[in-house]
């Protein structure tokens, strides 16, 4: 079996807040991940990290509650 690739959502945002808790929601599993954003306003998520996994051509939503 061959390498997988590695599937990272690297999300900044437009102004640096940190502590915000970021979600990535797959739409096709309607599983969702979450992180917070470091004093840039950046976090990286693993879409490895899905308990289902991810798929070619799957829709991440991301979002703020």
């Amino acid at each position: 079996m061959g390498t997988l690739p590695v599937y990272q959502l690297n999300i900044t945002l437009s102004t640096a807040y940190a502590n915000v808790r970021i979600y990535a929601r797959n739409e096709r599993t309607n599983e969702t991940l979450n992180a917070d954003t470091d004093s840039n306003g950046q976090t990286i998520i693993e879409c490895g990290n899905y308990p289902s996994g991810v798929a070619t051509g799957d829709n991440i939503t991301i979002f703020t509650a």
